[in-house]
């Protein structure tokens, strides 16, 4: 009974506070999950979940949604006035619902449990899909860009982006926001130069005096490094932030693609920190690592030896890939460079020393929010209907 009565208030409560009718089953999931698409969208912006549930469940909506600032820290968006006042008014329609459970947490577990399948509860950090009983999509930001619905729509093959995703959280205790993402992207770019010194020194033997702080907390990380010279299996495992290319033998060998890749890039790519991030959008949990983040831009290189016009294609997948990073990180412009090696494909394999320079082709432009996110909506099209985008 109880169960009927909280889906019928909903169902109606979407009317007034969507403008829209939805079916009691469908109801909650709308107004909780404060559905993206934009014939749902009432607050004329897009919220990943973790926002959504503070719309949908916080008390206190009015009370931190009355100016655009305190929005824009909170929910991650800036709305428009309209939109603020459903904010501001949302919680009262919601309070509504409390008085279907007696239990003493969140709203969005109390109506949860009553709608929803038991809840897989994994951490108290995981995206509020999980928490709804909900599956998340956990997906890459290659496979996005590159339009890998097939692959994607295997459960095996996203199997690897859930374990990662896990990984970020017992490695962070929480998701990795972008405040701390970025103060630890400045620390990497500030020790970098001590710590590859520490790094020359240990590789030759050289005794260390007495150490600061800094460089004891960093002889830790010198002491899970391999010795150099560094053998290919290690060259490739490796932070590629941390090599440099004399790092690489001239007798190493290359034998596919992917090493020409990887090393093509420890050859001639900028040197920049980077990082793992999460981001939200719809059902889907994206994870990306550019391939540098710099203060004003985020960074994208690719070694290739494809020629005319499949060369715009990898140019192309590169900016896509690097338009998402953009908006991971919040940064204004994106950077990308291909490097194009004049080879034939049964070249390989070949010793780097054998490698001709190839011809970079460097892309520098500001970036939008509206870019990566038709990019993420097109994905989600072709995710749905099951085919792979052209």
């Amino acid at each position: 009974m109880a169960r009927k009565s909280c889906l019928n208030l909903v169902s109606s409560l979407s009317q007034r506070w969507l403008g829209k009718q939805y079916p009691p089953e469908n109801a909650m999931r709308v107004a909780l999950m404060a559905r993206v698409r934009e014939d749902e969208s009432w607050l004329g912006n897009e919220l990943n979940p973790t926002a959504s549930m503070k719309v949908a469940s916080s008390p206190m909506i009015h009370a931190r949604t009355n100016t655009n600032h305190d929005i824009q820290s909170w929910l991650g968006g800036v709305f428009p006035s309209s939109s603020r006042m459903r904010l501001r008014s949302s919680s009262s329609q919601f309070s509504q619902l409390r008085k279907f459970s007696s239990r003493t947490i969140s709203l969005s577990y109390q109506v949860g449990s009553i709608l929803f399948k038991p809840f897989r509860r994994v951490s108290d950090s995981t995206s509020s899909w999980v928490m709804l009983g909900l599956e998340a999509i956990f997906v890459g930001t290659h496979d996005v860009t590159h339009g890998k619905v097939a692959a994607l729509r295997n459960l095996d093959y996203r199997k690897k982006y859930e374990l990662s995703y896990r990984e970020d959280l017992k490695k962070y205790g929480q998701e990795l926001t972008l405040e701390r993402a970025n103060k630890k992207l400045l620390m990497e770019s500030l020790t970098r130069p001590l710590l590859l010194r520490l790094w020359r020194e240990a590789c030759s033997g050289t005794p260390h005096g007495k150490l600061s702080g800094t460089e004891a907390r960093l002889m830790k990380v010198v002491q899970q490094l391999p010795r150099k010279p560094l053998a290919k299996e290690e060259l490739l495992k490796l932070n590629r932030y941390l090599l440099d290319p004399e790092d690489v033998d001239a007798d190493t060998t290359i034998e596919s693609p992917f090493e020409l890749g990887d090393i093509g890039e420890i050859l001639y790519a900028e040197k920049q920190p980077t990082v793992r991030l999460w981001i939200h959008f719809k059902e889907y949990v994206v994870g990306g690592v550019p391939d540098g983040v710099a203060e004003s831009y985020v960074y994208e290189f690719k070694s290739t030896m494809q020629t005319g016009r499949r060369i715009e294609r990898v140019k192309e997948m590169a900016l896509r890939q690097a338009l998402i990073y953009s908006y991971a990180f919040k940064r204004p412009n994106v950077k990308v460079q291909v490097a194009q090696f004049h080879l034939s494909k049964n070249v390989l394999p070949i010793k780097v020393k054998d490698l001709p320079k190839p011809d970079i082709a460097t892309i520098s432009k500001s970036a939008s929010e509206d870019e990566a996110l038709t990019i993420l909506r097109d994905f989600d099209q072709a995710f749905h209907a099951g085919k792979d985008e052209d």
